[in-house]
């Protein structure tokens, strides 16, 4: 789970990945003056998070970050397990909180839109 800002950040971060009821395995950090067009992250980092993923045998990463939908695809193909962006995330957050069928509806909303480029 690529991320940036310092432990104030990543700690945020870990309480937002684990409200969405993921069992937080392991957490890798990075920085790049530039993203990579590809993954986001460089090839090397790539690889060691898709090391990771098979280590753990985790089914989800989850990146701090936006990510392009092609960014997305190319890191789910790279690390063999579905990949959420931050965005994504958050999204997940709300949908499993909505109580109202108006609140439901909004999120789906959401989440669709967000889908429709991925």
């Amino acid at each position: 789970m690529p991320g940036a800002g310092g432990e104030p950040a990543r700690e945020e971060f870990r309480r937002l990945a684990a409200s969405t009821g993921a069992e937080i395995v392991g957490f890798v950090g990075g920085s790049r003056r530039l993203p990579d067009p590809r993954f986001f992250v460089g090839g090397g980092k790539a690889e060691e998070i898709a090391e990771q993923v098979n280590a753990c045998d985790a089914d989800l990463v989850i990146f701090n970050h936006g990510l392009s939908p092609a960014q997305e695809r190319n890191l789910e193909v790279e690390v063999k397990a579905r990949v959420l962006d931050r965005a994504g995330m958050i999204l997940d957050i709300f949908a499993r909180r909505a109580r109202t069928h108006e609140g439901k509806l909004q999120v789906e909303l959401a989440q669709l839109n967000h889908l429709v480029t991925r």
